[in-house]
C-alpha cells in the first residue's frame, strides 16, 4: 500500500512539475490565465507537501518535492516544451506587452 502511494505521488509531481516547466518562467509573459492557474496549481503541490508532512508520511513528501523538481526539469527542456506547446496552445507566452519609459535591454554598453 505504501508503495502505491509512492508511485501516485510521483505522478502528480511530475505532472505539476511539468506544468510549471512548459509554462514562461517570467509572469511578465504570463497571461492572465496562466498566472491563475499557476497560483492554483502551486498552492495544490503546497498543499500535497504539507498534508503529506503532517500526517507522518516523510518519505512520500521528500518523493513529491523531488518528484515536483524533476518534473520542472523535464518541462524545461527546449524539444520538449516545444512540443508540449504545439499540443496545448494555452502554454504559449502571452505576446511582450511595450512599457513605455522602460530601456527593454536595447541600448549598448555605455550609452545612458
Amino acid at each position: 500500500m505504501q508503495y502505491l502511494l509512492y508511485v501516485g505521488i510521483i505522478i502528480v509531481g511530475l505532472a505539476i512539475g511539468l506544468f510549471f516547466g512548459a509554462l514562461p518562467l517570467r509572469s511578465s509573459e504570463m497571461n492572465d490565465k496562466q498566472q491563475k492557474h499557476s497560483s492554483l496549481v502551486g498552492m495544490v503541490a503546497l498543499g500535497i507537501v504539507a498534508v503529506l508532512i503532517i500526517i507522518g508520511q516523510d518519505a512520500a513528501s521528500w518523493i513529491a518535492i523531488a518528484s515536483l523538481f524533476v518534473g520542472f526539469g523535464i518541462g524545461k527542456i527546449p524539444a520538449l516544451r516545444r512540443i508540449l506547446i504545439s499540443r496545448w496552445p494555452y502554454l504559449k507566452a502571452a505576446p511582450a506587452k511595450n512599457h513605455k519609459g522602460r530601456n527593454n535591454g536595447s541600448a549598448k554598453k555605455g550609452e545612458h
